[in-house]
């Protein structure tokens, strides 16, 4: 067995790490994590949550609130997580092509209204 503190070799009877006297606790190679079950979320509190992502400005401040806070179940926090990285992305992408729409057609459509020797008929 080792110690877990420094990685020396420690006998079986040992109480303690005879290299940095640790205290011994002997460590079981099969643990399981243990979940709790009301960290699952039910096919009705996905339902729900995806009818809040309609609600433009409520949905971001609850999910942030979910995001952040370590009383709310894993699979909620992670999920409020991926929401809140989804949103970050849609606001990148809708910006870089609002530049581009104003880089590009702005100029096109701005020459052909104030294109010299055309008038509109009254």
């Amino acid at each position: 067995m080792f110690c877990k503190y420094c990685g020396s070799n420690i006998e079986e009877n040992a109480a303690s790490c005879p290299n940095c006297s640790a205290p011994f606790v002997p460590y079981e190679q099969n643990t399981q994590i243990k979940t709790n079950p009301n960290d699952t979320i039910s096919m009705w509190q996905y339902l729900g949550m995806f009818l809040l992502m309609m609600i433009p400005i409520a949905s971001i401040v609850v999910y942030i609130i979910w995001a952040f806070n370590t009383n709310i179940g894993i699979n909620k926090r992670n999920f409020a997580k991926a929401y809140l990285i989804y949103i970050v992305i849609a606001v990148c992408i809708s910006i870089v092509v609002s530049i581009l729409v104003t880089i590009l057609i702005m100029p096109v459509v701005l020459s052909s209204i104030f294109r010299p020797g055309y008038y509109y008929p009254y």
